[in-house]
């Protein structure tokens, strides 16, 4: 097999496509023709001979980039009932005419999570000349909301070709690079009940799922940290504060410090809390305490004005059930402006997105509990 790069003269139809092409052997053409001529339904033989073709080049092509991918299943890959497997990935192939600027695909395998793909794979075919182009691929996860945003309810999607990106390039980086929790199978809505609000529902499963393992990864490098709780009533100890964020790592005037991450910190302890305090200079600027019999959860959203560079606050913590005036007493320290600045904007941006691991893998352990902790407080208002 060899691939060229097809001329706009050469091939018009091709043109609106601009991407490079894989040119079939005629060994390979015939080949493929030859299998699907033992399919006795007429309409059923033509879509294995297109996913003959299209199939032999994808093999072809991975084989040339040298990516290490298996594409299975060993028997009766061009059966257009089945799902490859690239790598073990669940992939839906659907072909069409290079004219074509929608692409047409079945749904029955999107209505249970068990049999719907990770991967929706599309292939341009031209079986005049024996040429197969791969626009780009889809995963399940932008295939569901597109489709459940389109009330799909029927038996096919029209998909409009434009939402197939990448090309191998894209193909090849997601099969090397994402493992397979990162491609979920997800299913369609059940007809009758709200997609958005199923697919929502699912997404935020599978993000909490891989909250709690990160989460649990990040416990293990960087501890609950103790802060001592001080009773002013009998100058003793009166236990201790697991605080998770903000992060004491050191101490001030005596007493554990925090430097700052972010200009909006968030509080989150392990302990249920009757009272918190954010003082400034002596003074309280911020006070909220529980409930009769009901005590205060955390994480608790920063309620004040985000902290300017250098700025000094410190925070009282008094754990449920424990007299008044015992404290555990944290100084929070506030960078220079630009390192808030850098740290807010990867958090905004970290939190935008469904899946968090693209930001926590790079941040510092403080700043992915921080970025956890704001999804805790997100769950807690959305289910009030």
């Amino acid at each position: 097999m060899t691939r060229t790069d097809v001329s706009d003269d050469a091939m018009p139809a091709l043109r609106p496509l601009a991407m490079e092409a894989i040119q079939l052997t005629d060994e390979e053409i015939t080949a493929a023709a030859e299998s699907s001529a033992l399919e006795s339904d007429p309409e059923r033989a033509w879509c294995h001979y297109l996913r003959g073709l299209a199939i032999t080049a994808l093999k072809g092509e991975l084989r040339r980039r040298r990516v290490p991918v298996v594409v299975g299943p060993e028997l009766e890959p061009e059966d257009p009932e089945r799902l490859l497997l690239l790598d073990g990935r669940y992939t839906q192939l659907i072909c069409a005419s290079p004219c074509a600027d929608e692409l047409e695909v079945p749904l029955g395998r999107w209505r249970e999570a068990s049999t719907a793909p990770q991967l929706l794979l599309a292939a341009m075919v031209d079986e005049d000349q024996g040429v197969v182009q791969v626009p780009g691929v889809l995963d399940a996860a932008a295939f569901v909301a597109w489709a459940s945003g389109q009330g799909q309810q029927g038996e096919m999607a029209r998909v409009p070709l434009a939402m197939f990106q990448g090309g191998i390039e894209r193909l090849e980086r997601w099969l090397l690079l994402l493992d397979g929790e990162a491609l979920p199978r997800l299913a369609l809505a059940p007809a009758g009940r709200s997609e958005a609000g199923w697919l929502a529902q699912r997404l935020q499963e599978r993000l909490r799922a891989r909250l709690d393992e990160l989460f649990e990864g990040l416990l293990a490098s960087l501890p609950p940290q103790q802060v001592p709780v001080v009773s002013a009533a009998r100058g003793g100890g009166a236990g201790a504060i697991h605080l998770l964020t903000p992060s004491p790592e050191g101490e001030q005037e005596g007493r554990p410090a925090a430097a700052m991450v972010c200009s909006r910190p968030t509080i989150w302890t392990q302990e249920t809390l009757s009272e918190i305090q954010l003082l400034e200079g002596g003074q309280v600027l911020w006070r909220k305490l529980a409930r009769l019999k009901e005590p205060i959860t955390t994480p608790v959203a920063w309620p004040l004005e985000p902290l300017n560079g250098g700025e000094c606050l410190v925070l009282r913590l008094r754990p449920w059930g424990a007299p008044a005036g015992s404290f555990a007493e944290v100084v929070l320290s506030a960078p220079k402006a630009e390192t808030l600045g850098e740290a807010d904007e990867e958090l905004i941006e970290g939190l935008a997105q469904a899946d968090p691991t693209a930001w926590l893998g790079g941040a510092r352990a403080v700043l992915a509990l921080e970025g956890i902790a704001r999804l805790q407080c997100r769950e807690q208002e959305s289910g009030r």
